[in-house]
């Protein structure tokens, strides 16, 4: 089955967020479930590793058999966690001007050098009429 144009990690996404995200959270990085249960963050996890918890659940999970979730789409979803959603994560996490393109920290500065020179500007014309 091919999801979105069948681009490469979308699959798997989507799957993830049918699956998995209503107890780890969109980014993979965990909720909490309810009672005493919080999901772990599982972003960046070992594809291996994911695909074993899946098939035999823990405390906190119940297993999964391949008749409620293929193991092909299980697959997909290990790959997505260990790739995928671990650089998604990674990049949510950027913050500040080095988040930020260098072309962009360029624009901003050189935006607020205009509206610098433009506000002397006018401070120097009132003066003149």
């Amino acid at each position: 089955m091919e999801l979105d144009g069948g681009l490469p990690g979308m699959q798997g996404r989507a799957l993830f967020h049918t699956h998995c995200a209503q107890c780890h959270g969109v980014a993979g990085r965990g909720e909490y479930v309810g009672g005493s249960v919080t999901a772990p963050p599982i972003a960046g996890a070992d594809a291996a590793k994911i695909v074993r918890q899946v098939r035999t659940g823990s405390d906190r999970m119940p297993a999964f058999s391949a008749a409620t979730i293929s193991d092909g789409a299980v697959g997909e979803i290990a790959e997505y966690v260990q790739g995928g959603l671990a650089r998604s994560a990674e990049e949510a996490g950027r913050f500040g001007p080095r988040a930020l393109d260098p072309f962009v920290v360029g624009m901003i500065v050189w935006g607020a050098l205009a509206m610098f020179v433009c506000l002397l500007a006018l401070l120097f014309a009132e003066g003149r009429n």
